[in-house]
């Protein structure tokens, strides 16, 4: 597993969320700043993340398995000396709101942004406890 240590406010980050609780839940890897390199895939895993935390977050007293919860993904790529940041998101939460925290929480200010949440992968990966009946 390789991450990326890198203090700068111009690092987007990648990685993964939940909204649980009216809150936004992150665990991210900082990108190397440099435009010419070639991007591993991340290495974070939902359901590897939530045996850590599902403890923390439980429903009446009883865990729930890791996409009860609204959640998303961020993924970083390159081009044309820019940031393209690809976001996965829940439908539930697919709102200016939640948008705005996902941009602050992984710095993607300086980001062209696409959303595949609400089309093709994210459909069919990305749907929380709520969203599955719909």
């Amino acid at each position: 597993m390789k991450r990326y240590i890198h203090c700068g406010i111009q690092t987007p980050r990648e990685g993964i969320f939940w909204v649980i609780n009216n809150e936004l839940i992150t665990f991210a890897d900082d990108i190397e700043n440099k435009f010419n390199l070639t991007i591993s895939p991340i290495d974070l895993v939902h359901t590897e993340v939530w045996k850590h935390i599902q403890n923390n977050y439980k429903v009446d007293d009883h865990i729930v398995p890791f996409d009860y919860y609204p959640r998303g993904r961020v993924v970083l790529s390159n081009s044309k000396n820019k940031w393209i940041a690809e976001v996965y998101i829940d439908k539930c939460v697919d709102t200016k709101y939640w948008w705005d925290k996902i941009i602050e929480a992984f710095n993607l200010y300086n980001c062209e942004l696409t959303n595949n949440g609400t089309s093709g992968f994210g459909n069919s990966i990305y749907r929380c406890n709520n969203c599955r009946g719909k």
